[in-house]
């Protein structure tokens, strides 16, 4: 019996139903690194409340043996005064910038603090920023408190970060002043031995001389607060020590689209309305 030639009947080719699986992974890896570089960080207003504890400010024991030494190596942002209440202002002019009072949520909580004769408000502050992962996020300026000379009675860093979680972390400086009794007393504690030159205040009288007709402080104590808080979003979370504390919010905040801001245009800027002149007129109407 003879059989036909293979080649004959063209063979039918298949489809090609499915890519390689490598080349699968490899394109959804791209999807996904597009995605997440293309995302826009999320914003959110942050709401916070200094205070001192009074009772425990007016002790001298074990809670003032901190040292005085912030890490501003990485250059922390303060806020800015300016007013961001606009929507048309740009995006970056917008963050760390210090909302007006009208804006804040807590002021109930403020005014409480302030009715409390066991607490000091030192400052409330409120502003809005994005929310970067831990190793992007850049920490924010803290200086409030009564001010000595050139010092803060509070001073350091709080850096608002997110992951899975929002994380609050502090790292505050409460110190105690007092008049320096002499021009020959400094507060030495700030600085490393090895930056200091005891000789120098010998033949230097102007190294330590204070002004004149004004009082100069020396830092006499520190206490140190330095923290890692889990967050979540519109609730109030409360940072103790024994000498100070603080209370923050952190609540979600939609930037406003300008596409959908539009924008008056007053009546007077409007031509006013004129006949049209007999050339204009299309001889065929």
């Amino acid at each position: 019996m003879n059989k036909a030639p293979l080649y004959d009947k063209p063979m039918p080719l298949k489809p090609i139903t499915y890519l390689p699986r490598a080349l699968l992974y490899c394109t959804l890896i791209l999807c996904c690194v597009g995605s997440a570089q293309a995302k826009e960080p999320d914003w959110y207003q942050i709401e916070v409340l200094l205070f001192a504890q009074q009772p425990a400010y007016q002790r001298s024991t074990e809670l003032w043996r901190d040292r005085f030494n912030p890490d501003y190596s990485s250059n922390p942002i303060a806020l800015s005064s300016g007013s961001t209440t606009s929507p048309a202002e740009k995006v970056e002019s917008a963050a760390f910038a210090l909302l007006p009072a009208s804006q804040h949520s807590l002021m109930s909580a403020a005014q409480r603090i302030k009715a409390s004769p066991d607490l000091r408000l030192l400052s409330h502050a409120a502003w809005r920023q994005p929310v970067l992962d831990r190793k992007q996020a850049q920490a924010i300026l803290i200086r409030t408190g009564e001010k000595f000379d050139t010092e803060f009675e509070l001073e350091g860093t709080l850096t608002i970060s997110r992951g899975r979680y929002l994380h609050a972390k502090t790292d505050l400086f409460f110190s105690k002043f007092e008049p320096m009794e002499s021009g020959q007393q400094l507060d030495w504690t700030i600085f490393d031995e090895e930056q200091l030159d005891f000789e120098e205040s010998k033949w230097n009288p102007e190294l330590n001389a204070p002004a004149a007709g004004k009082t100069q402080f020396v830092r006499t104590a520190t206490a140190n607060l330095s923290q890692s808080r889990r967050m979540r979003s519109d609730e109030l979370h409360y940072i103790d020590h024994p000498l100070f504390g603080m209370l923050v919010q952190i609540s979600p905040y939609k930037l406003p689209d300008p596409a959908m801001q539009i924008k008056e245009i007053p009546l007077q800027s409007l031509p006013s309305k004129r006949p049209l002149p007999d050339s204009a007129i299309s001889p065929n109407l």
